[in-house]
């Protein structure tokens, strides 16, 4: 039976795993991170690194761990696409990668790992479930605290219902998700949050901001030193995907900037201090 080794981080990292010899994520892609992944891994040898989802979070140590570990980099087909959209409208600093191997939905990895087609935050975003482990590493998709955010739509929230109730039916006795704790109840976690996302369909503009906080605070902490507010104002309404979640709550681009940076502010998530923003949240950077 194949271990599964998880090496936990905090968010805006998210948590990567060693599957026996498949790494699932790798983290951001600056230097420290990766040097934190050879740390953990040990000399052990790997021979597959399987993205759940090409953000940067997930997926920024792809390029540089392929180099250095030698193995082949394996990605959902339908999020081929999506590696070179998402980081321009996530305005993510994601170096290129090649995918060696495209993953279909059944899929077996080595160690028996299962392909689990998960369509939610992206369309080819995967889980990965190891049954002789009762363990599923579930990426952004099911959480314990907290809920993944989607992009606007029905057939979004549909997709990812669906994929939250697949999940739910798997038998796991552990989730591994790519940010928070671990899940031990995976059946009360994936009901939760379906009835977070059924709220979004009636209130989209409750999904607006949610995805507007994750990933405002994702990027404002992305710089080293972070940005003064006026900067941080401008960097946030320059994000594409943003613009989108603004039509939903009836405000321009920049007045949702500003709204957004305000309320990550008020919540202590941020604080202004010597003239820029400060971090208040435990957060690991990733690129």
């Amino acid at each position: 039976m194949p271990t599964v080794d998880v090496l936990p981080r905090l968010t805006p990292a998210a948590t990567l795993a060693l599957v026996g010899t498949v790494l699932v994520d790798t983290g951001g892609g600056i230097a420290d991170n990766v040097a934190r992944v050879e740390r953990f891994l040990a000399g052990r040898p790997v021979e597959l690194i399987a993205l759940t989802h090409p953000h940067l979070d997930h997926a920024g140590g792809a390029a540089a761990l392929r180099d250095r570990l030698g193995a082949p980099i394996a990605m959902h087909a339908a999020d081929v696409t999506t590696l070179e959209r998402d980081a321009e409208r996530l305005r993510q600093p994601l170096q290129p990668f090649a995918v060696d191997r495209l993953l279909a939905d059944g899929d077996v990895l080595p160690g028996g790992i299962e392909v689990i087609a998960t369509p939610s935050q992206t369309p080819g975003h995967t889980a990965f479930w190891v049954p002789d482990a009762r363990t599923v590493l579930t990426g952004d998709l099911l959480q314990r605290d907290d809920v993944a955010w989607l992009p606007l739509g029905d057939e979004v929230l549909d997709a990812s219902i669906a994929s939250i109730d697949r999940l739910a039916r798997l038998g796991a006795q552990r989730g591994v998700p790519g940010h928070g704790p671990e899940v031990h109840d995976v059946p009360a976690a994936a009901a939760a949050t379906i009835a977070r996302y059924e709220q979004w369909r009636v209130r989209p503009d409750r999904q607006a901001w949610h995805a507007g906080r994750r990933i405002t605070a994702g990027r404002i902490a992305l710089d080293d030193p972070t940005p003064a507010r006026a900067a941080a104002v401008d960097l946030v309404a320059g994000i594409p995907i943003l613009a989108e979640y603004a039509t939903a709550v009836d405000l321009s681009p920049r007045a949702f900037a500003e709204q957004l940076v305000q309320q990550l502010l008020e919540s202590g998530a941020f604080a202004e201090r010597d003239g820029r923003l400060a971090i208040r949240f435990p957060c690991e950077r990733v690129g």
